[in-house]
């Protein structure tokens, strides 16, 4: 393909984002100098004085003005709140005096990390180490210390991934409750000099009044939110030029298999195997992380979601430790890296540093997994590389290279991308990408662009968003559903605080969306209205109707003699609460047309009927015990009610928290899949999957699992006239150790 339209593209983007006004700083609204300590704060003191109303005597500067940006922006909250804020030469330290004039009311369950739901009072400190900084460390805890920690960036959000190590205590009072949160300052990142100043908020949320409250002000009248950070001045700190981290893990496995289509009855299997992760971390700045022999197994099984009759790839997250550890570093506007792509590395390097206006990540990994074709080399070579320049705040140019190197397959993706912050309100990512594929066969070169402009206030929100991917774009390790295509879409939402004690506010969304291919063809235009409430107890109920076109080529599906247009209406009702402290619900429903993307065999696409349920209810048996019913129900009729298919699965999940430490969690997950031949291409299936885990975790890399599972599959297979079905049952360990 020619690319000088891409490289022209290019070249306006780089003219553009240094030619205005870039070097936009972060506005200092609050400096606090806080006090360095001798010793650590005692909670015992803090509860003393939070009972008897003596506060002369506490240690650490004083924070008690938070102001609430949900429900109502910029009041007062609806209950006290004092910080106390202080450091010595090894740790940070923000004690929370939550008072509470309820104190009845509050919610917090015992947890795992990262494991408490949104319906629990919390309190949260973040920092902001580097100046101009897209990112942001966050560390939450409930009122009985259970953890949350993240990592959030501008423009993309939160990233629980992050998992350092820090220490929370807790005590209950008679008119509220403290926590105590202490921070390592060896699990920080931060620029060179022995004097610091570091951006920060204090958060306190109260979920059954909707309520979040910030110190300073998170307001909802500017779209970015690190800009409104306040900064804590003249922090001392020792710094040391290398930090070591050694993880040796060991895994075993013993497994049971057997098929119907083999007379050979359960088949034995045992694996036992040996790792390494290593950290390096020089001067606070540079980390280098090495895995050997990884174990890249995921623990858990993935979240229910309808995958049945779904035209393009269905996105599933990553959930193994090294891939989302630091994974920002690697993000771009067009998802170029998915690493649920890399199957089964062998060997794994990866390098994230923040030196001044630089952020650089990079990554080399070898992939066994196998393939089909014996001809081919069964090992990828994969190395990613990601390097951002800070422009001004919220705003930088980045440039992103990847390869991936498979036998006689060799694919390189090469993209710049640019984020640009034009005031308070609006900003813009773009991306310009271009893909070389070749083989001993064929060569193709072809690119991508990405443009989005989005705004936001108080109550309103924009955005546009202009995506351009060619036929020929290749990208083996990312994740783009849909190539060959220009799409525009608009998104517009205003938000109207209601007089009423039944309801905080109403939301109107619209939103436009039209796709073209690369010879100028119509293919689809969808437009859909959204009106949502807000009701107290973190409650919503959502409405969206759905008109929808789409138009189906030849190429597209071979049956089809002509460009065929479906027009679709589909509504939509979801409701979910938080009101009850021992249950909380989604349930959404959705009824209308869509089209039979897998007809049988020799048939064309046509419209057919779909009513689809989605229920999740998770309850609060004890502050301890917990469990999570899914049901998924898909169903799809012709348009004379004769059945296609239907699909059901129902995923069970209960965890037992017996302290911060140890848990025991079981997982029952039921699928099935019935077609009808005459209208379906699809084949009936039948999946049940069990797992039992015994789970310690006392830090980030020292833990012990300890599981058991099964799995059984009947499926159909036009190769045989009955039933197939394949058992598994295995039972495996796996224990890790951390030495620094």
């Amino acid at each position: 393909m020619n690319t000088l339209k891409y490289l022209s593209a290019l070249f306006l983007i780089i003219i553009f984002s240094n030619t205005t006004k870039a070097e936009q700083q972060k506005n200092i609204t609050y400096k606090v100098n806080i006090p360095e300590v001798n010793q650590e704060p005692k909670l015992s003191a803090y509860l003393s004085a939070m009972e008897n109303g003596n506060h002369q005597s506490l240690i650490g500067h004083k924070i008690d003005s938070l102001l609430t940006r949900s429900p109502i922006n910029g009041a007062q909250s609806s209950q006290k709140t004092a910080v106390y804020l202080s450091y010595d030469k090894a740790h940070l330290y923000g004690v929370f005096m939550c008072f509470d004039d309820a104190p009845d009311l509050i919610r917090s369950t015992v947890s795992p990390r990262d494991g408490f739901s949104q319906d629990e009072d919390t309190v949260a400190l973040h920092l902001i180490p580097f100046a101009n900084s897209q990112q942001m460390y966050g560390f939450q805890a409930n009122a009985v210390g259970s953890q949350i920690d993240g990592m959030f960036s501008e423009g993309v959000g939160w990233d629980l991934s992050f998992n350092p190590i820090w220490f929370t205590e807790s005590l209950t009072a008679n008119n509220g409750y403290l926590v105590k949160i202490k921070i390592p300052l060896s699990s920080l990142r931060f620029p060179p000099g022995d004097v610091q100043n570091w951006g920060f908020f204090v958060y306190r949320g109260i979920p059954r009044n909707n309520e979040n409250a910030f110190f300073p002000q998170y307001s909802t009248n500017i779209s970015s939110r690190i800009s409104q950070a306040g900064t804590l001045g003249n922090i001392n700190v020792e710094r040391k030029s290398l930090k070591m981290e050694l993880t040796p893990f060991v895994t075993t496995k013993k497994s049971q298999s057997k098929s119907s289509l083999s007379r050979e009855g359960w088949q034995n299997k045992s694996e036992s195997d040996l790792g390494l992760d290593a950290k390096f971390v020089w001067d606070d700045r540079i980390v280098l992380d090495l895995t050997l022999n990884p174990d890249f197994s995921q623990i858990e099984s993935d979240e229910a979601q309808i995958v049945t009759n779904e035209r393009f790839e269905v996105f599933f997250p990553e959930k193994r430790l090294f891939f989302i550890e630091n994974a920002d570093y690697f993000s771009t506007p067009l998802n170029l890296l998915f690493t649920r792509k890399i199957i089964d590395p062998s060997a794994g390097l990866r390098t994230t540093a923040q030196l001044g206006d630089w952020s650089i990540g990079g990554m080399i990994i070898d992939d066994e997994s196998a393939t089909s074709n014996s001809t081919i080399s069964k090992e990828a070579k994969i190395s990613v590389s990601n390097i951002r320049k800070t422009i001004g705040y919220d705003s930088y140019l980045g440039l992103f290279i990847s390869n991936y190197s498979k036998g006689e397959v060799d694919s390189t993706n090469i993209a710049l991308q640019t984020r640009y912050r034009f005031n308070e309100n609006w900003n813009m990512d773009s991306q310009i990408a271009y893909s070389d594929n070749s083989s001993n066969t064929s060569s193709n070169e072809a690119g991508a662009l990405y443009l989005t402009i989005g705004g936001g206030g108080e109550y309103w929100s924009y955005n546009a968003k202009a995506q351009s991917v060619a036929e020929d774009f290749d990208s083996p390790i990312g994740y783009i559903p849909r190539k060959g295509i220009t799409e525009i879409t608009q998104q517009y939402a205003y938000r109207f605080l209601a007089d009423n004690p039944l309801f905080i506010s109403y939301t109107t969304e619209f939103e436009l969306r039209n796709v073209w291919d690369t010879k100028g063809t119509y293919l689809d235009q969808i437009q859909s209205a959204v009106i949502s409430t807000e009701l107290p107890g973190q409650t919503h109920i959502r409405f969206k109707a759905i008109n929808k076109s789409e138009r189906l080529r030849e190429d597209d599906y071979a049956t089809l003699s002509q460009l065929t247009t479906f027009n679709q209406n589909t509504f939509f009702i979801g409701v979910e609460s938080l009101w009850f402290s021992f249950m909380g619900f989604d349930i959404n429903y959705k009824q209308g047309d869509t089209v039979n993307y897998q007809p049988a065999n020799g048939l064309a696409p046509e419209l057919a009927k779909l009513q689809q349920t989605v229920l999740s209810m998770s309850f609060k048996v004890t502050p301890k015990l917990k469990f999570k019913i899914q049901f998924l129900d898909n169903m799809l009729n012709t348009a004379a009610d004769e059945k296609i298919f239907s699909s059901r699965q129902l995923r069970f999940k209960t965890t037992y928290q017996f302290n911060q430490d140890w848990s025991l969690r079981l997982i029952l997950d039921k699928q099935k899949v019935n077609s009808n031949a005459l209208f379906s291409s699809m084949k009936d299936q039948n999946i049940i999957v069990g797992d039992v885990l015994l789970k310690w975790e006392s830090t980030p890399g020292n833990s012990l699992f300890l599981g058991y599972g099964t799995f059984q599959d009947e499926y159909e297979n036009p190769s045989y006239v009955t039933v197939i079905k394949d058992e598994e049952k295995s039972l495996f360990l796996k224990f890790t150790h951390r030495f620094n």
